[in-house]
């Protein structure tokens, strides 16, 4: 069953590599754990165990991911809107997906692109 997160849940679910190494994890099993799906990646050098990911809804994985950039951004971090920010007051994200459209290249050629957030 799907679950709701508050912020405060958020941010003491999610493991910093740091705090994963000290605890006597090597690069090798943190690798490993992130393969098997035991722990899932959310930015660059944060983590949440995998189990509890799944039974998240999608505010909650944002949520998730919101806090990680936050803490992983120098000074006094960025400034979240839109779907970040809905997330941060905590407003359900309705119908939001990631969807494939057509992206313009210098060139003129066109491509499909992924775009984030993106109302179906």
């Amino acid at each position: 069953m799907r679950k709701r997160i508050s912020f405060a849940q958020a941010d003491e679910m999610l493991l910093s590599r740091d705090a994963l190494l000290s605890t006597g994890c090597t690069e090798r099993e943190l690798r490993d754990r992130v393969i098997s799906q035991t722990i899932v990646r959310v930015h660059r050098g944060f983590y949440v165990d995998g189990t509890e990911w799944e039974r998240l809804w999608p505010e909650g994985k944002h949520l998730l991911r919101v806090i990680a950039v936050k803490r992983a951004s120098p000074g006094a971090g960025p400034v979240f809107t839109h779907l970040s920010a809905a997330v941060l007051w905590g407003l359900p994200l309705y119908r939001i997906a990631d969807v494939l459209v057509p992206c313009a290249h210098r060139r003129g050629a066109t491509q499909p692109c992924c775009r984030r957030g993106c109302q179906t």
